[in-house]
């Protein structure tokens, strides 16, 4: 018991850090990734950028070398999870 009521009477150390220099500052001002045109515009360039991989896939049928080139670079960069469908498919 004595443990425990010792240990309920010490208080935390305050803290009085300064105030930060830059203020309100970074809080004012609005990101432009979310302005809709904005988000709009990244999703059609994501949609033509995939469509240019899928051709490049297509491309490489029947060059079996070339196919595993691509298919490396793929995955090296993290899309095999959402070409994975496509990848099967040839």
């Amino acid at each position: 018991m004595s443990v425990q009521s010792s240990q309920s009477q010490k208080s935390r150390p305050i803290a009085n850090f300064h105030p930060c220099l830059w203020g309100d500052h970074f809080l004012n001002i609005t990101n432009p990734l979310h302005d809709s045109a904005v988000q709009v515009e990244k999703e059609i360039e994501v949609k033509q950028l995939k469509e240019k991989v899928r051709k490049e896939l297509v491309e490489t049928k029947g060059k079996p070398l070339e196919q595993l080139n691509v298919i490396d670079v793929i995955e090296r960069l993290g899309w095999h999870i959402n070409l994975k469908r496509r990848l099967r498919k040839l």
